[in-house]
């Protein structure tokens, strides 16, 4: 549906064709009005993707469809904010497609919260938070697992116009890293999403003197004869080669000699795919 009169206590809105792509030249707007006057809307994106810099989804407080001082985000791409907040009972959006090519458009839901929230921002993915409080002046604090690398803000706050200061951070699997537990999962940068170009990373698994170490590959997808990943049998630069992988096939599992295993990650300039998901016992 291109546009409508909306009301909560909640409910979704969707791009017209949705998850298939969406029309060119399309202009929807939709207005969202809660049922309980005293309370505020609560916009949560949940699938994203318009062509960048040409599709737009803005997103305005309020009724006045297009005011410019209402505006809180004109979105475009897949960048999305964590979670949008009005300041009044109502809420409006408008989505603007070009002549040209489009994508698969934007899925996001809406919900009634009571005023004086930003709303729960969520957990970033292999991360944490201390804080439970949403409302004005609240703080909430990110950390990650080990292993992963913090993206973003540590440490975000409910402003006064009911939008926190910054979006959650992201938990990023780190580039090096040296494992002493006797399990875990050992992943790429930014895995799921794309991993990053000109990247040398080295991880070791270090076990029990006694143990062996077992790999077992649960995804795999590099360019193809361009993005590397090594493993050795043990810790050094020079250990013998157990293993050389790229493209998309997974390998079969791999168990090392003794109790250190270093893996070596290696992408060049150009292209980049989702990386690799390792389960090591």
């Amino acid at each position: 549906m291109c546009g409508g009169q909306l009301r909560g206590p909640n409910g979704i809105i969707t791009s017209p064709n949705y998850p298939v792509q969406y029309d060119n030249n399309a202009n929807c707007t939709w207005v969202i009005t809660a049922t309980d006057t005293t309370k505020v809307i609560k916009l949560t994106f949940e699938d994203f993707d318009l062509e960048r810099g040409y599709d737009t989804l803005t997103v305005g407080d309020g009724a006045v469809v297009g005011d410019q001082k209402t505006v809180f985000h004109v979105l475009s791409g897949t960048t999305t904010p964590d979670l949008v907040v009005s300041t009044s009972h109502q809420m409006w959006l408008n989505f603007k497609t070009d002549d040209t090519s489009g994508s698969l458009g934007f899925k996001v839901s809406y919900e009634e919260i009571d005023q004086g929230s930003c709303g729960d921002p969520g957990i970033p993915a292999y991360g944490k938070r201390e804080g439970t409080g949403f409302r004005h002046g609240d703080r909430l604090h990110f950390d990650c697992l080990p292993a992963f690398e913090l993206v973003g803000k540590k440490n975000i706050t409910c402003q006064k116009n009911n939008q926190w200061s910054a979006k959650k951070p992201s938990c990023v699997f780190s580039c090096f890293f040296n494992f002493t537990t006797p399990s875990g999962v050992l992943l790429s940068p930014n895995y799921p999403q794309e991993y990053g170009n000109n990247m040398h990373c080295v991880w070791l698994i270090i076990t029990k003197p006694e143990s062996r170490i077992n790999l077992a590959f649960n995804d795999l997808s590099m360019e193809k004869q361009f993005d590397f990943l090594s493993v050795k049998d043990g810790g050094k630069a020079e250990s013998p080669i157990l293993g050389t992988f790229s493209g998309d096939v997974l390998p079969a599992p791999i168990t090392t000699s003794a109790h250190v295993a270093r893996l070596e990650f290696l992408t060049d300039h150009t292209y980049t795919e989702r990386g690799f998901n390792i389960t090591f016992t």
